[in-house]
């Protein structure tokens, strides 16, 4: 949601004094704006305006719904993987020094679950 509030409100997410690498056009926001009127149409109705605002809805939404379902069915899961085998991994090495998951899992997509485990180990880190 902070993407798509800051893109709406004009935020740039880089430095404004340097030229960016790239341009990402594909994101929800560029596939939203593609949805107005074009200036070419010859129909500019407000018919035709509230159908791909209704599409642009549309997109919005199943865009939500994705990630809704991604957080919820695999990284909150993960996430509880690796904070139960962060609280066990004592019973693995007595120091704590190594945690043994209890399922593979995608941790790099957890960055709260890896900070925490940098700060529990920042003497080893």
């Amino acid at each position: 949601m902070e993407a798509i509030d800051a893109v709406d409100n004009g935020v740039s997410e880089y430095d404004l004094n340097e030229s960016p690498k790239y341009v990402v056009n594909t994101c929800l926001s560029s596939r939203i704006k593609r949805l107005n009127l074009n200036w070419m149409d010859s129909d500019q109705s407000s018919d035709r305006e509230n159908e791909l605002f209704l599409q642009a809805m549309a997109l919005a939404g199943a865009e939500f719904l994705d990630n809704v379902n991604y957080y919820a069915k695999s990284w909150l899961p993960a996430r509880s993987i690796v904070m139960e085998s962060l609280v066990a991994r004592e019973s693995v090495d007595s120091n704590g020094e190594i945690i043994k998951l209890s399922r593979p899992c995608p941790v790099r997509h957890n960055p709260q679950c890896i900070k925490l485990i940098l700060l529990d180990f920042s003497g080893y880190c």
